[in-house]
């Protein structure tokens, strides 16, 4: 996070963004964690009877007198920590937005965090597709109207089998990245229809999926 941070700060880009990144380690069988200044996920084990906020443990003086973990853009010496969540087959990841949880109702009441969890406990063992529907309905009975305020979006994973693997994957190499990312970077900055929040988004989402190699 702190790579993807200092790329965009360097490009000048004016374009304050918040974000969580999740992977997770099939080998390890856990999920990492970090945020910038984002609201936390939520997660939930086959066996737990409730949904789970993923909050960083506290920890003193771990930003050594830097900012720590706010949204990118700001500071391009911040500290980005990164914490694990024990995670196995049959256990189930939420990823959303800050739109659904800032969505108002008529009176001005945001959505919030609570009623979020009140809907994913609700629907504990519903189908991934009927989990997100229900959250849709929810947002949609809170705020009596078309949710036109912010972006809304949702993912919802369960954790699976491995796959079976032919063979060793290649990895690519850092070099590679590097200019892989630059490649991409200098297509989307000369596109003249994206707004440049839009062109942050690709190419942060892009910069994280490159460097999610072992």
């Amino acid at each position: 996070m702190g790579e993807v941070n200092q790329r965009i700060s360097s490009r000048s880009l004016d374009a304050m963004t918040t974000a969580a990144v999740v992977a997770y380690y099939s080998h390890e069988s856990e999920a990492r964690v970090s945020y910038a200044g984002h609201p936390p996920v939520l997660y939930w084990r086959a066996d737990d009877t409730a949904w789970t906020f993923a909050k960083p443990p506290k920890r003193k003086g771990s930003g050594a007198g830097f900012p720590m973990n706010i949204p990118l853009a700001i500071e391009s010496e911040t500290r980005y920590g990164q914490f694990t969540i024990p995670m196995t087959i049959g256990d189930r990841l939420f990823v959303y937005t800050d739109g659904i949880i800032d969505t108002p109702s008529p009176g001005g009441e945001s959505f919030g965090l609570a009623r979020l969890k009140d809907v994913l406990d609700a629907n504990i063992k519903t189908p991934l597709s009927e989990l997100k529907s229900a959250v849709l309905n929810a947002l949609h009975q809170h705020s009596k109207k078309e949710l036109d305020h912010d972006d809304i979006t949702m993912i919802a994973l369960e954790i699976g089998p491995q796959a079976k693997s032919s063979g060793e994957e290649e990895l690519m190499a850092p070099e590679e990245q590097i200019k892989a990312f630059n490649d991409f970077y200098d297509t989307t900055n000369k596109n003249k229809i994206l707004d440049p929040k839009t062109k942050l988004l690709i190419q942060m989402a892009t910069s994280m999926a490159l460097g999610c190699y072992p």
